[in-house]
């Protein structure tokens, strides 16, 4: 369908106004192929959401659990494990909204290096215990080596 690519480019208000007047350019009574064109597409959107979040949050608990490895004889609870696969879903969303930005490649990462420090302060701050932290510190020593 030749729709589609202009999905990547517009959003969707202005893609469904952009072929309501190709449409009627065509042919004037369209309406109702304009009808079920917009339902496509409204449906396709609203599937690739779905299946993006549904990913996002796979990919977050993949995190906690390679995470939860860094912690050697000190490993998460399923409590832990729950909050730090929240707070990597967050980081996540973050990330892919500065990606998404219009911004230069050297200010979007400046703002991922950020983004990156503050959570890591957060998961340290909010969920890891002292002996988690300590095992943290010496298994990102041992990696530098």
């Amino acid at each position: 369908m030749f729709f589609i690519p202009l999905l990547t480019n517009l959003k969707l208000h202005q893609f469904s106004l952009s072929l309501l007047l190709f449409l009627k350019l065509i042919n004037p009574n369209s309406m109702k192929l304009f009808k079920i064109i917009f339902v496509f597409v409204m449906a396709l959107t609203f599937t690739n959401n779905v299946v993006a979040q549904e990913k996002l949050e796979e990919k977050a608990k993949e995190m906690a659990k390679e995470y939860n490895q860094k912690l050697g004889d000190y490993p998460l609870t399923s409590v832990q494990e729950e909050q730090l696969s929240a707070i990597f879903l967050e980081k996540l969303k973050e990330i892919k909204e500065i990606k998404n930005e219009e911004e230069t490649d050297e200010v979007k990462s400046a703002k991922i290096k950020e983004v990156h420090k503050n959570y890591a302060k957060r998961i340290s701050d909010e969920i890891l215990t002292k002996e988690q932290k300590t095992a943290l510190k010496a298994f990102n020593a041992n990696k530098k080596e």
